[in-house]
């Protein structure tokens, strides 16, 4: 995704468990909302304020079903995890 925006390895792994589920029930739809959660990362770059404290140390923001928990620093977005809002993590 370029220089701006970082996966840790733990995102890395959200986005091929989500791609690996559903790819299941729909093709179109896993890139779909794959494009839907990657460009909502993108967009923190320009608005990293958006997302309200929480878990992770981190800031977190929604994609559809999805938070995305972030960071914003040395000027770039550190996407921490992507999770399905039904999950519990804590």
């Amino acid at each position: 995704m370029g220089e701006k925006y970082i996966l840790s390895q733990e995102a890395r792994i959200d986005l091929l468990e989500i791609k690996s589920y559903y790819n299941k029930l729909s093709k179109t739809y896993t890139k779909i909302l794959l494009n839907q959660i990657i460009n909502s990362i993108k967009n923190l770059y320009d608005y990293p304020q958006v997302g309200k404290d929480s878990v992770f140390n981190s800031k977190e923001t929604q994609c559809g079903n999805y938070r995305i928990f972030y960071l914003f620093e040395d000027n770039k977005i550190f996407v921490v995890r992507i999770i399905h809002s039904s999950m519990d993590f804590d």
